[in-house]
């Protein structure tokens, strides 16, 4: 549908006032949501103007009207524009519209814009949770070149996005990469590959993380106990139980489900029922576990 069709203001006042027009329609909507046919202003309130600067240009640019502009300094545009870039990813982010703000990514390579290590993140984001393999690489490309590749956040949030999409070999490439880990880069190649059913290499992995004196926290015991689940490794599994009294976890309600749930499902359910009066919100370990076994 052209515009002309969606603004009856358009059609009231043709295209030689539209820039003026557009600008007056954006200030109303600042003030008071008037007019139907434009959305309102996904910003804040501090970053209004440079999105009323963007609009006009952007519609005078369509309507013809495109020498007002010229003279503009398309540098300082882009610096300028760029603070809005990124409060638009981060709505879509809040959202959770990955798709669209893939799309908003590949607009700002199209213009120039280079984008930060939290648009990185969000775009990596975007793609483990549309299982987009195909996007991640090319993503990770563009990483690598404006040499993020190194930030053990973004590292670490590409290995998660590859397990994600089930390439558990690029994952591990980029984990052995890293010229350093963490807990939580452990904790993400160990979840990748309990999740995607290689039990045996998350069990292998979570020993090599305590032999490098990383220590698992709840997110890892969660992590790592559906690997024993799945084995039926009844003995690792009262092992990592171990570690979790003497790390003070086990009183984690998250880390009591996860226990209550492996010994049931090693067929132990004399443990099980003793992990579960050891709990101190039974209640709840005891509905989690109901939805699981």
């Amino acid at each position: 549908m052209s515009m002309s069709n969606q603004c009856p203001q358009w059609r009231r006042y043709g295209k030689p006032h539209f820039s003026s027009l557009v600008c007056r329609m954006e200030i109303s909507l600042f003030f008071r949501p008037s007019f139907s046919c434009l959305s309102p202003s996904p910003f804040p309130n501090q970053t209004f103007f440079h999105y009323m600067h963007l609009q006009v240009s952007t519609c005078a640019s369509a309507s013809g009207n495109q020498n007002q502009f010229t003279q503009m300094d398309i540098h300082k545009q882009k610096r300028s524009n760029a603070l809005i870039w990124n409060e638009t990813i981060r709505g879509y982010v809040k959202n959770a519209s990955w798709a669209k703000l893939l799309r908003v990514y590949y607009q700002m390579q199209r213009i120039g814009i280079n984008p930060d290590k939290l648009v990185f993140l969000s775009v990596i984001r975007a793609c483990g949770s549309l299982s987009d393999l195909q996007a991640g690489r090319k993503i990770h490309e563009d990483i690598v070149e404006r040499g993020f590749e190194s930030d053990v956040v973004v590292s670490t949030a590409l290995a998660s996005m590859y397990a994600k999409c089930g390439s558990l070999e690029n994952a591990r490439q980029v984990f052995d990469k890293m010229p350093e880990r963490n807990f939580v880069s452990w904790t993400a190649i160990i979840a990748g590959y309990s999740q995607n059913g290689h039990s045996h290499e998350a069990l292998d992995l979570f020993k090599e993380m305590q032999v490098q004196g990383i220590k698992p926290n709840s997110i890892t015991m969660v992590s790592i106990l559906p690997a024993c689940s799945n084995l039926l490794a009844l003995e690792q599994g009262k092992q990592i139980h171990g570690y979790a009294i003497r790390s003070g976890l086990e009183s984690d309600v998250v880390v009591g489900n996860g226990l209550i749930n492996m010994y049931a499902k090693c067929r132990n359910l004399n443990i099980a029922h003793k992990v579960f009066e050891r709990m101190p919100e039974q209640r709840s370990c005891f509905m989690d576990c109901n939805n699981h076994c």
